[in-house]
């Protein structure tokens, strides 16, 4: 392109037209003859300052990195991506795939001033000419570190600059190296003779993030051995806890035992099992597509956990004791019901021996 060409690239462009004529031209990586019937997309993604994904459409004032993700293309020869920017932003520092693909990719990249900046990405191997790069779907071109001055929606401060010789991708050099995609908004532009243009690029500097979650249920039961690894029937009044990022999602157990931990996102979670009499108990919780079913519902396996420490101090012993005495001699506790028949009996004071004096000590567990 004529901006590469004369204002940002002239030595790397350079460089690789002399290796084009001195080298055998190889293209192991390319997609030569695809240019035209893709539709590439510039997608933007936020972290926030602790790595955790942030909404582009209401960012608060604080520092993120954005992720400039190329959707739509299989390979890429040469790139740039033009933006203009707001002082309600400021862009601290900017980087391409070039440093981490340093064996395939060469960068330049340039601020105009403290509004604009321009990122050139070139297919590049010192031992060899290559022509493309393979790249993934998604693939993350440009990283930005930026801090939001004013709180609000990313893309009402950053704006790509859609003229042809300021924002465009090439699939391989082997369709030549005036021919690209360019933006959408640019179909009306007329190319100069040397060079075709193709509007394909469409872009979204705040894509909605709709996160997929799914609800998570399961049964907490009454534990008849000191490993956890046996339970009976259902107990009511049990809480699974989970954190989710900064909040945490709770839920209760139903006079069966069955509980429901609502709208999880996709992740490995810690859940732990709470009551007012339990010897409490974490379990590794994986909530993924695979696991769900069409209505988005994943079923676990069931818990059983030891609900007799009714001084709750986490041993079984003559305190407890004497609270299950008093339960057996007439005053019913629900959690001294231990094989939960209605009533306090020798089969109850049989399951509580089982733990009076002994160490709780759970089996690992993953739901």
């Amino acid at each position: 392109m004529n901006f590469l060409k004369k204002k940002v690239l002239p030595i790397l462009l350079a460089c690789i037209v002399i290796l084009l004529a001195a080298v055998p031209q190889i293209s192991v990586f390319a997609e030569k003859g695809t240019l035209g019937t893709e539709n590439p997309v510039w997608k933007a993604s936020f972290l926030d300052s602790d790595g955790n994904a942030a909404d582009g459409n209401s960012l608060l004032a604080g520092e993120y990195t954005v992720n400039l993700n190329l959707y739509g293309m299989k390979t890429v020869s040469v790139l740039q991506i033009s933006a203009t920017y707001t002082d309600a932003v400021t862009v601290n520092s900017c980087k391409t795939i070039a440093q981490s693909k340093s064996a395939l990719f060469r960068d330049i990249i340039k601020k105009e001033n403290d509004n604009e900046f321009d990122a050139v990405v070139a297919a590049y191997n010192s031992d060899s000419v290559i022509t493309a790069v393979d790249i993934a779907d998604g693939e993350t071109m440009v990283s930005l570190n930026i801090t939001v001055n004013t709180p609000g929606d990313f893309a009402n401060y950053f704006s790509l600059n859609t003229d042809p010789e300021r924002t465009y991708i090439g699939a391989d050099l082997g369709d030549g190296y005036d021919s690209a995609y360019t933006c959408v908004e640019s179909a009306d532009v007329q190319a100069p003779s040397d060079r075709k243009y193709y509007p394909n690029i469409t872009h979204d500097m705040s894509p909605d993030i709709s996160v997929k979650t799914y609800d998570v249920k399961g049964q907490i039961t009454i534990a008849t051995n000191l490993d956890g690894t046996a339970g009976t029937t259902g107990i009511v009044g049990i809480t699974a806890s989970v954190a989710v990022g900064d909040k945490t999602v709770t839920a209760t157990t139903d006079s069966e035992g069955y509980y429901t931990l609502s709208a999880l996102p996709e992740g490995t979670y810690t859940v732990t099992f709470s009551g007012s009499t339990t010897v409490d108990r974490t379990a590794t919780l994986v909530v993924s597509a695979d696991k769900a079913d069409s209505n988005g519902l994943i079923t676990v396996s069931a818990v059983p956990i030891c609900i007799c420490d009714y001084v709750k101090n986490g041993e079984i012993d003559a305190y407890d004791y004497s609270t299950f005495v008093t339960s057996f001699n007439g005053d019913y506790n629900i959690y001294c019901d231990l094989i939960k028949n209605g009533e306090i009996d020798a089969y109850d004071m049989s399951q509580f021996l089982v733990f009076l004096n002994k160490t709780v000590e759970y089996a690992k567990i993953a739901l």
